[in-house]
């Protein structure tokens, strides 16, 4: 009896010892970085990227495509194999992006189908077409992919226009289009804000055509839009933007949204953000009553070697972009492109993206998660 006794005080010691002196595990941290994807980071905003083919072979690319965004942009460019002849279209890339996006609940944007003749086929560039030829051409390739694949409906953002402008704010001379004609300025702009007293007809049948099609929504875009200061880079062409847009609201052209493209270089973009000069130029764009996209977010080094510094101040250029864009009213959000290296994509030897080249985080995505963060 004794010894069992003794037995039991000895383990009702132990339990108490045990008790008293052993801590329980501390919680594991979860972190937004860890755990949460960007796309769910902000109610306010669609976060995308273009999807590229490598969704299709890369398992790692495409698991961070459907885990971290929820908008996608499908390319089609007449001038790569898009528009072989006058009735020949390729648009199976397209279709097959398209539905891949939507089997991954990722909604559609289309780039994009007019702009200067860097995007268009030498045989359109080069032909001796009269203007209702031209016309016709315009209308059955729009009309053509939009019936393909049902992308009319499948669709969410149609991109009809893109990188119409020269520097200055002059309407590009080599665009095939502009021999459909010109039509008067309608923007009731004056002076200093009305950079040209015409534009070209076919932004007027371009846009009219996609609506003939589709109820979706139609985007103007381009690049160097986001300055209207004299002092810095931009002023002129962002006020023939604006022009442009005023003239088409205006004249009943159907537009919904614009898309300031986002291509900077790291370090060199402060003026873009003192004073929230890119959140004004945002708010602008809305106060005509547009939708603002900011679609192809990316910052650059240039021919600087990669180092520990550009990595820091890339992330805070992009938290900086991102948060203003969003603080100004931005509904969408693309960056062009997720990894660095060559051959996958714009700029992509000069390490713009969020992904390195083994598609492992960089800086810039947390820069781009802090912002979206601290303006949900």
């Amino acid at each position: 009896m004794k010894n069992l006794t003794r037995t039991l005080l000895s383990l009702y010691l132990l339990v108490c010892f045990t008790c008293c002196t052993t801590q329980p595990p501390p919680p594991v941290e979860v972190t937004p970085e860890k755990t949460i994807p960007l796309k769910d980071l902000n109610p306010h905003i669609a976060i995308g990227t273009p999807v590229d083919a490598a969704v299709y072979d890369n398992e790692k690319y495409s698991t961070i495509i459907t885990t971290e965004f929820n908008v996608g942009q499908s390319l089609w460019y007449a001038n790569w194999g898009g528009w072989k002849a006058e009735n020949d279209y390729d648009f199976e890339h397209f279709n097959k992006t398209v539905n891949w996006m939507l089997a991954h609940n990722m909604k559609p944007m289309a780039h994009m189908l007019t702009g200067q003749n860097l995007f268009m086929p030498d045989w359109l560039i080069n032909g001796k077409w009269k203007r209702a030829e031209l016309d016709t051409l315009l209308q059955n390739m729009i009309y053509s992919i939009m019936d393909a694949n049902d992308n009319k409906d499948k669709v969410e953002i149609w991109n009809v226009a893109n990188e119409l402008f020269e520097e200055d704010g002059s309407y590009r001379t080599d665009m095939v289009w502009t021999k459909l004609g010109w039509e008067a300025d309608s923007s009731n702009l004056e002076g200093e804000a009305q950079i040209n007293t015409q534009h070209p007809v076919f932004i007027r049948k371009a846009f009219t055509y996609c609506r003939e099609k589709t109820n979706k929504k139609l985007e103007l875009r381009d690049y160097n839009i986001e300055g209207d200061n004299p002092a810095y880079p931009n002023d002129k062409k962002h006020k023939a933007f604006y022009q442009l847009v005023k003239h088409m609201l205006n004249t009943q052209i159907p537009l919904d949204a614009i898309g300031i493209q986002g291509h900077i270089s790291v370090g060199t973009s402060s003026w873009l953000f003192e004073n929230n000069a890119l959140s004004n130029i945002v708010k602008k764009f809305k106060d005509l009553g547009v939708d603002v996209y900011i679609t192809e977010l990316d910052v650059a080094i240039g021919t600087r070697t990669w180092s520990d510094k550009l990595a820091e101040q890339q992330k805070e250029d992009y938290y900086n972009f991102v948060k203003q864009a969003i603080e100004g009213g931005a509904s969408q959000l693309y960056i062009w492109g997720i990894q660095d290296g060559s051959d996958k994509g714009f700029l992509t030897t000069e390490h713009p993206l969020p992904w390195d080249e083994n598609l492992n985080k960089k800086r810039a995505y947390y820069g781009i998660q802090k912002a979206l963060m601290e303006t949900k």
